[in-house]
């Protein structure tokens, strides 16, 4: 990833050092599959300690986001939407892409009059220059753009008619790399997932229809086999079934499941509306998040249809739009017929009028009364010409031939009355004559370097597959050679001036400062030693930086409450630890005297075996031993332990619970210890305790603190774990 900001005229300068954290979205609007004006919406934090950022009024970014960063200046452009009010040390930012240019009202400077209406081509080019943003027509049929548009609001926005042309066309309109708006089918692209995680999806959804519902008129193309896409009933543009038969071309039997929580890695590829296929389901994408870590990105895909009912995919019109109020006049004398709807919509009171000739309708009322649409019917021609075919032609079959390279698939739809007679919607051609093989990119490009003092002309030297060293001023060139498949090559050349030697971190160290106020620092100086801290008095932290130019900065001092937070525990028991203690001491006193009554027996025990040994044989010597063992008994805190087996050595006397035991205790002069396999696990003596491995089960409490294992969430949403901290004592 590559982040530039872009002032005016000037050369953008690269600010990706700055980035903290990125995160993208892009997303269709709820329920609706086309007709959607989607902008990729960044969340960019900056580092702005240096003050580099202090007005993005009128700035663009250049942001590459793909995986891999591609060579030279990003073309891609965000522009922040509002601005902060305040440029601080992180700055945060909400930028878009240029699909927000279209977010004003449609001042159009076009004739709409008769015999001199514009073509959707024709309001596309006004808009494009409207907003300054160039628009990829290719994308569109040419019955979409040839239609005449025979009404303007200029109080509506660009973005909507771009919605409802997109819609008419059976596409979606989305921003390109190269900051195009371009019109692209649903489906266009598949991608394969190999890793996700939470999945879930909905039942199989499948295409049978397309219809448009104003409230007044339905026009539909179609069965109720599968699932209806409803055109949008604000869309004025859609007059005629020639589109949804059109659409209905495109998508019928389409079929895919609607998905949530598909998370994956990378996929930097992936558009709204194409699908996705994991674990053998093919899903449709209508919402991307991106959150970048690092050089690669973690994706989530969302693709959740809603269902209203059983026969539709996107949203019916609703009630308010269905409800209109019709006055019909009929002027005798003028021989005209007036009709006035009046939409009532959210109080609206918008107002339409239309005015006939009474013979002019003759024929259309003649026609209704001659019978219902019972179904369809679908033909297919194929003709040499470019010319469109008669309606006509008994060349029409309704089974779809194979295509032949060079000529042209003709498909016409006939609605099938209740009386067997069929009614024949314009053709329009599926498939244009197929061009020339093209000439395809081979392998990958090869990258060589080499460095020169001129920045406007390539050198003429040796090319090196490894990037040289580039001293200040000089110019590093990347060459980059296709090999392409009519054995043909080209090389691109790219010039990168050399910066001036870069201010690095020599070395970094904390500082501390010992304020009596919790708010500000006063009454202290800074020190490179953390001072002790007394009642009322709070620490204070900061970074001193050294810089390789012997330059120092310092960070911004901030309150150490964790620091001052644990001192304050400490102060406040410090009493119980010594009353602690001084227990601790008693008991080491009390082990000394239970010691030296063992060693007075222990010495009794010596000398009865030195006697034993001149008048007694072994078998009684170890009777009477056992005999002494067992009646050796102390009393240790109430209990009576049966003391086995005894050792006088150099550190102590030794004392274990039985034979063979590799616990035992130590006891001497000045402390009591417990060894295990000759580890010291316990060191009690007159001044402190000390236990090798110390481990609480549940909990563990120290003067007014109690300290628990548990967890929490962070601000993404994550689940950690963490030792929780409770307060137990008084005020």
């Amino acid at each position: 990833m590559k982040v530039y900001i872009k002032k005016g005229t000037a050369t953008p300068v690269e600010i990706t050092d700055l980035v903290v954290s990125f995160s993208s979205s892009n997303s269709m609007q709820e329920d609706r599959l086309l007709g959607n004006t989607p902008s990729v919406m960044l969340d960019l934090d900056l580092n702005n300690t240096d003050g580099v950022l202090s007005d993005c009024a009128g700035n663009t970014f250049l942001i590459d986001l793909k995986e891999a960063d591609s060579a030279g200046i990003p073309t891609q452009e965000f522009i922040v939407q509002e601005a902060p009010e305040k440029y601080t040390k992180k700055l945060s930012l909400n930028l878009y892409d240029v699909m927000i240019k279209f977010n004003k009202p449609y001042k159009s400077s076009l004739t709409y009059e008769k015999d001199k209406y514009p073509t959707i081509s024709q309001q596309l080019d006004e808009m494009s220059n409207l907003a300054g943003v160039s628009i990829d027509k290719t994308g569109l049929s040419n019955t979409v753009l040839s239609k005449k548009a025979q009404w303007i609001d200029t109080t509506i926005i660009m973005r909507d008619y771009i919605g409802w042309i997109a819609e008419l066309s059976g596409t979606n309109a989305l921003i390109n790399e190269s900051n195009e708006l371009v019109f692209r089918n649903l489906f266009t692209t598949n991608h394969d997932i190999e890793f996700t995680s939470d999945f879930e999806k909905t039942d199989l959804i499948a295409i049978s229809r397309v219809a448009y519902d104003d409230g007044v008129n339905l026009i539909a193309s179609g069965n109720d086999t599968g699932k209806t896409i409803y055109i949008d009933a604000n869309n004025s543009y859609c007059d005629s079934q020639t589109y949804t038969d059109a659409i209905l071309a495109k998508y019928n039997g389409q079929s895919f499941y609607g998905m949530s929580n598909l998370k994956t890695f990378g996929k930097d590829t992936i558009k709204l509306g194409d699908t996705a296929t994991y674990d053998g389901n093919k899903c449709i994408v209508l919402s991307i998040k991106r959150k970048y870590v690092g050089t690669q990105s973690v994706v989530e895909l969302d693709g959740e249809v809603a269902l209203k009912n059983v026969d539709s995919v996107v949203t019916k019109v609703s009630d308010k739009v269905r409800i209109k109020r019709l006055q019909v006049k009929v002027d005798q004398d003028a021989n005209k017929l007036e009709i006035v709807a009046k939409n009532l919509e959210d109080a609206k009171g918008d107002v339409g009028n239309l005015q006939v000739e009474t013979n002019k309708i003759k024929t259309q009322v003649e026609n209704i009364s001659a019978g219902t649409v019972s179904g369809t019917k679908q033909y297919y021609l194929q003709t040499t010409s470019e010319d469109k075919p008669s309606k006509t032609d008994s060349a029409w079959t309704t089974v779809q031939p194979s295509t032949i390279v060079g000529q042209h698939m003709w498909y016409m739809l006939a609605d099938v009355l209740a009386n067997g007679s069929e009614t024949k919607h314009e053709p329009f051609e599926l498939t244009g004559i197929k061009g020339d093989a093209g000439r395809g990119i081979v392998g990958s490009p090869k990258l060589t370097y080499q460095a020169n003092t001129s920045s406007v002309v390539p050198p003429t030297g040796q090319w090196l597959e490894n990037i040289p060293l580039v001293n200040e001023g000089y110019t590093l060139w990347t060459k980059i050679t296709y090999t392409y498949s009519d054995k043909t090559t080209s090389d691109v050349y790219s010039p990168s001036i050399a910066g001036k030697t870069g201010r690095g971190v020599k070395h970094a160290e904390p500082q501390y400062y010992l304020s009596t106020s919790k708010t500000e620092l006063v009454g202290g100086e800074w020190s490179n030693t953390q001072p002790e801290k007394t009642k009322d008095t709070w620490i204070w932290t900061r970074y001193k930086t050294i810089f390789t130019d012997d330059s120092i900065g310092y960070s911004e001092a901030v309150k150490a409450d964790a620091l001052n937070g644990w001192i304050d525990v400490s102060i406040a028991n410090k009493s119980t630890i010594e009353q602690l203690n001084n227990s601790i001491n008693l008991s080491v006193q009390e082990t000394t005297a239970i010691k030296k009554s063992l060693q007075s027996t222990n010495d009794d025990l010596h000398a009865l075996e030195a006697q034993t040994q001149q008048y007694a044989t072994k078998a009684e010597l170890q009777l009477t031993k056992d005999s002494i063992s067992q009646t050796l008994t102390e009393e240790i805190d109430g209990k009576t332990a049966v003391l086995k087996q005894i050792k006088l050595q150099s550190d102590g006397m030794h004392i274990q619970g039985k034979e063979g035991a590799t616990t035992e205790q130590v006891l001497d002069e000045k402390s009591s210890k417990i060894v295990v396999n000759g580890k010291v696990m316990v060191d009690v003596n007159s001044t402190e305790t000390r236990v090798q491995s110390l481990k609480a089960e549940g909990n563990f409490a120290t003067g007014a603190h109690k300290f628990k294992r548990g967890t929490m969430k962070e601000i993404s949403g994550e689940t950690v774990s963490c030792t929780n901290i409770y307060w137990v004592g008084g005020e």
